[in-house]
């Protein structure tokens, strides 16, 4: 069993990662709180991304709505993938091999669709040139 308890320490980490994206445990707080409040950090961001874009986004009105565009349909994007890895870990920690080895291209995508949200946030706040290299 201990092989297998590294998979259930993954997905904890992955749904403390997930910022409140992923669907909650049934009967959890987080599932009652999700009742009343968006808790998901990646939802709020792109909330206020059409607020951003106004602000921070040159030129025309269809640039900044291509921008807010690209945010939320990379977002859910990367919830998406996020959720396969969750699934993945869950089913691998139960012991089934084909998750565990679909696991490596999961976390790929997962990880290639989180810097496409990077990217698209950036472009949001007017990121001429967005890149995953920049310095703050």
């Amino acid at each position: 069993a201990g092989a297998w308890q590294g998979f259930a320490e993954a997905r904890a980490q992955l749904r403390a990662a997930a910022q409140d994206c992923l669907a909650p445990d049934d009967g959890s707080l987080q599932g009652f709180q999700q009742k009343y409040v968006d808790l998901c950090t990646f939802r709020i961001l792109v909330k206020n991304a059409p607020f951003r874009a106004q602000e921070f986004v040159r030129g025309s009105a269809i640039a900044r709505e291509d921008a807010v565009e690209g945010a939320r349909a990379s977002m859910g994007d990367l919830i998406a993938a996020m959720e396969e890895v969750e699934a993945l870990l869950g089913e691998a920690a139960e012991g089934d091999a084909g998750s565990r080895e679909r696991l490596p291209d999961a976390f790929r995508t997962a990880q290639a669709r989180c810097a496409r949200f990077e990217l698209a946030l950036q472009a949001v706040l007017g990121e001429t040139a967005p890149s995953l290299e920049l310095e703050l």
